[in-house]
């Protein structure tokens, strides 16, 4: 029996957080259906029918991470294009957060089928010896340019 694929074959908007503390930033290791390999990336995931991208984003963060994020503004809008999947990302720089970094689930996957492996804050200067996605944030983080007020736009089909 085919399981059909919930993010494929449709353009997804997702809303993730740059949840940043001492040059350090919270990443998810998690498999995803573009790689044969986990990555680490930013937590977050879909907004839902009706829900607004802050709403999501607070929801996402708790699901995966256990951390609530609070004070935030958009940052970067990054789109993916890897056919079957097209997603548009919103990521939103987060001030403050509360809450213990654990690695959370997601509801859309049972219990022998979670995506998560691993959450915790990475150091800036080790994020080029990870697979982290989406690639752009590697360079932004490390020089610093997530700080500039501006909303930025990056594309890729990474």
């Amino acid at each position: 029996m085919n399981i059909p694929d919930p993010y494929s074959n449709k353009v997804r908007v997702r809303s993730c957080g740059l949840i940043i503390s001492e040059h350090q930033i919270l990443l998810v290791q998690q498999s995803v259906p573009t790689r044969n390999y986990p990555v680490w990336t930013p937590p977050g995931g879909g907004v839902q029918q009706g829900e607004s991208a802050e709403h999501a984003l607070i929801r996402e963060c708790r699901e995966e991470t256990g951390i609530t994020p609070s004070g935030f503004r958009l940052r970067y809008v990054h789109e993916f294009i890897q056919d079957p999947y097209h997603a548009v990302e919103l990521y939103f720089l987060v001030e403050d957060f509360k809450g213990e970094a654990v690695p959370g689930a997601d509801p859309e996957h049972g219990q022998n089928e979670q995506l998560i492996r691993n959450v915790c804050f990475k150091p800036f200067d080790e994020l080029n010896s990870l697979k982290v996605i989406p690639q752009f944030l590697v360079k932004e983080l490390k020089t610093e340019s997530f700080l500039k007020p501006e909303i930025s736009y990056f594309n890729s089909d990474q």
